[in-house]
């Protein structure tokens, strides 16, 4: 994959990513720099839309300032004196002037600058809305965008790296993760705002007492070094959470998917209690988070309290100020202290869920790391589809899948291989039914998978037609393969819309025919026909029903190698023998235009094959035709 752009909200290079995840868990100033890079990302996303909000911001918080300012000349004209305070007396004096200048009788000065500041606030209170509506514009782009850039690293990983993955842990990090950088980034847009406001604040503030300001800007600074390590706290403990979180997510679809298994053995109290303990943990960390950052605000709070204190005191003491402009000071600290205040926790905030950011980069990074081979770039023609000519051969093939074991990084820890297939030399010819038999464990699914070009061999060759099939050409080669497994799962769509999704372009007259060529006719018969919904999985269907409109859907592709893998397991043996009589009649007809291999444990559904594989402890143990195994097992 071409290396791209950090800042390219579409894709990033395996370095990239690499280089971005690899703060999770890291030392001290990891919080700030994901800040950032989370920051910059926001930024590529849409770089008009991000300015365009910082600059509401600004402009919301000098309609703020000014709002602030017209306090002077509308608390003058309420009959208060500044006369001790140069600065707020010269905005008396000139607003006095401008009254007196533009004619407005002296009764009407008082409603004059009232309407002024109330029109100010007005202002104010557009600009927000419109700032409100940008962040979340702002951050919903953003979610979308690294949502779409994660998802689609995940389905272009190799598939030999994804079956060691729970797919919990991917759904977890692709929903509630992504949800919670979507509230890290507003989080973010407000502390920006907040920051700009602060800093006006202080602006007015320094124009009234300089020294005064300064004192609080220095007690402020001593503030935010003690509160310094709180932030690595905060992450620490938002990557417990995540943790904890992550497991009750992988946890629940685990035990929602077994639930037909937990009634049937009454385990639904020890179900129910497994999945508390899990909860519970959760729990846990939920409120150590909590205690974290009401224990920073506390502190925080305190020490606000104890800075404000000394400054009225040094204030009055020391730089004898007067009570009017104490007044206007107070009333300007009143307003600044919240706001520090809420820096301090949306700080905290953003540091609990900055971890989730981490974790969803080293997704990514490992995803691309571990990415398919000749994957056409966006735009790009797909290449064009390899066919089998004469056969398709295992050569001396060995197959070890990489045994995980769990770890605190998001993704599993392939620790030491287990050789599944041992030495397999096995050929699928043209235009023939090869069937592999064996028991369970014996390493048929491996071979299908490796036919299918999901795998590759840990030693040995594939071969298609003598020439080897690396990784940067199994996707020409999957443009032909159909492929039909035993656990048949359909989308939550109609009939038409399962059947399309494996073949676009095809027509009515296809559907039908790749219907009635897998003995699903009775689609035809259901309330709305093709249109009918067939529910989540495909549950409002029989087994059968769903594996025979699976294999009408792998017929709809017009494979060169129709791959069935226990396929037939979920159909009766009147319903399996029309099913398979029809694949062995369009294996003739066809002409060697068809291959058929057929995974199975079941007699019935290896009879008609032309030549059988018998699979032992991931060796041949007997190769033949049925004729010939059957004659060989009488003696």
């Amino acid at each position: 994959m071409p290396s791209t752009s950090p800042l390219n909200p579409d894709k990033v290079s395996v370095e990239e990513a690499a280089e971005q995840s690899s703060s999770v868990r890291g030392d001290e100033g990891s919080t700030w720099r994901t800040a950032w890079r989370l920051l910059r990302f926001t930024l590529a996303v849409d770089r008009r839309a991000f300015w365009l909000t910082v600059a509401t911001a600004l402009v919301g918080s000098l309609a703020e300032g000014t709002g602030l300012v017209l306090l002077l000349p509308l608390l003058s004209v309420a009959g208060m004196n500044f006369s001790g305070s140069p600065t707020a007396g010269w905005f008396s004096y000139q607003t006095q002037r401008l009254l007196i200048g533009s004619g407005i009788p002296h009764w009407l000065w008082l409603p004059t600058v009232l309407g002024v500041f109330l029109a100010t606030a007005g202002v104010r209170s557009v600009l927000r809305r419109s700032q409100s509506t940008m962040v979340y514009s702002t951050t919903t782009r953003a979610e979308l965008a690294l949502s779409q850039r994660v998802y689609g690293a995940v389905v272009h990983a190799q598939w030999g790296f994804l079956v060691r993955q729970r797919s919990g842990r991917l759904t977890h990090l692709l929903t509630a993760e992504l949800r919670r950088v979507a509230e890290a980034i507003s989080l973010a847009l407000s502390l920006i705002n907040l920051g700009c406001l602060t800093l006006l604040y202080l602006l007015v503030a320094l124009k009234l007492s300089a020294a005064m300001t300064l004192l609080v800007l220095a007690m402020g600074a001593v503030l935010m070094l003690l509160q310094r390590r709180s932030l690595e706290r905060m992450r620490r403990s938002g990557e417990d959470l995540y943790e904890s979180v992550g497991e009750v997510y992988a946890a629940t679809e685990e035990h929602l998917l077994n639930m037909k298994s937990v009634k049937t053995y009454n385990a639904e109290n020890r179900d129910v209690q497994l999945y508390s303990e899990l909860c519970d943990e959760v729990a846990r960390h939920s409120v150590d988070n909590a205690k974290h950052q009401a224990a920073s605000a506390f502190r925080f709070e305190v020490g606000s309290l104890v800075a404000l204190g000394a400054v009225i005191f040094f204030a009055l003491s020391v730089l004898h100020v007067q009570a009017a402009a104490m007044l206007l000071l107070l009333a300007i600290f009143t307003r600044l202290m919240p706001q520090l205040a809420s820096m301090q926790i949306q700080a905290h905030q953003i540091a609990s869920i900055l971890p989730s950011y981490d974790h969803v980069l080293a997704i990514e990074a490992e995803c691309l790391r571990n990415a398919e081979k000749g994957l056409p770039a966006a735009g790009a023609e797909a290449s064009a589809p390899l066919r089998i000519e004469r056969e398709l051969r295992l050569q001396d093939v060995w197959f070890a899948y990489q045994t995980a074991v769990q770890s605190r990084d998001p993704l599993s820890l392939a620790i030491k291989p287990e050789y599944v297939l041992r030495g397999i030399d096995l050929r699928i010819e043209v235009g023939m039914i090869t069937a592999v038999v064996g028991a369970s464990g014996a390493g048929k699914s491996t071979i299908a998978d490796l036919a299918n070009g999901l795998l590759q061999p840990t030693r040995g060759l594939l071969l298609l037609d003598g020439c080897a099939l690396g990784l940067d050409k199994m996707r020409q080669w999957r443009l032909r393969v159909g492929y039909v497994g035993q656990d048949t799962v359909l989308f939550h769509q109609s009939v038409r819309e399962n059947l399309l999704w494996a073949w676009p372009q095809a027509s009515d007259d296809e559907l039908r025919e790749a219907l009635l060529l897998a003995s699903a006719g009775f689609v035809y018969d259901l309330p709305g026909g093709l249109e009918s919904v067939v529910g989540d999985r495909g549950i409002l269907l029989s087994s059968g029903q769903r594996q025979r409109i699976s294999l009408a859907r792998a017929l709809l592709r017009k494979p060169t190698l129709l791959i069935l893998d226990e396929a037939t397991n979920a159909l009766d043996v009147e319903n399996e023998a029309v099913v398979l009589d029809g694949l062995r009649e369009l294996v003739q007809t066809r002409h060697g235009s068809l291959t058929v291999l057929i995974i199975a444990h079941r007699a019935s559904a290896i009879r008609r094959a032309d030549r059988i594989f018998e699979m032992e402890d991931g060796r041949i143990a007997r190769v033949g035709t049925w004729e010939e195994l059957e004659l060989e097992m009488r003696r």
